[in-house]
């Protein structure tokens, strides 16, 4: 019986990449009408558009993978950090309309440069750690598909452990 093909993460990074370019564009959108008389850069442009350009390329490698990926978990875990490193942005006004609720003006403004760092951080390393897992799915998925183990015809048991071996 033949697995079913695993296109789960595939169609979860086309939407993830869909809402980067959508977020990505009304951002420059909404800097064109901020700033109509200052032309934006195209490298901006090219920037912002950058993390959609990964995410695409990503789920075009989970589309060549999808029939023989049988490590699911480490997909989930790969997708799930990499959408937790999206989603970093998101976490500051959050903090920032709890800080306000708790400290002076001047203290929160202090704290916010520790929490903008502290953001950076964070995606960063979800970053780091997603990409880990998905090289390490990568390698597990064509770990042995192109060169299949080495046999030797010598008969002989030793022979074949070292040539498997290299």
């Amino acid at each position: 019986m033949q697995k079913k093909s695993f296109t789960a993460p595939f169609w979860y990074l086309i939407i993830l990449g869909i809402a980067s370019a959508g977020v990505s564009g009304y951002a420059i959108h909404q800097l064109s009408l901020a700033m109509p008389d200052y032309p934006i850069p195209p490298l901006f442009k090219v920037v912002r558009f950058s993390w959609s350009v990964i995410v695409f390329g990503e789920a075009v490698i989970y589309w060549k993978i999808r029939k023989m990926n049988p490590y699911r978990k480490t997909s989930w875990v790969h997708v799930l950090l990499f959408t937790a490193a999206f989603l970093t942005p998101l976490y500051r006004p959050f903090l920032k309309s709890v800080m306000d609720s708790h400290y002076s003006l001047a203290a929160t403004a202090e704290m916010m440069k520790a929490v903008k760092q502290a953001e950076m951080d964070v995606f960063y390393i979800l970053l780091l750690l997603a990409h880990g897992f998905f090289a390490s799915l990568l390698i597990k998925c064509y770990n042995g598909r192109r060169f299949g183990p080495t046999i030797s015809d010598s008969g002989d048991i030793l022979d074949n452990e070292l040539l498997d071996g290299e």
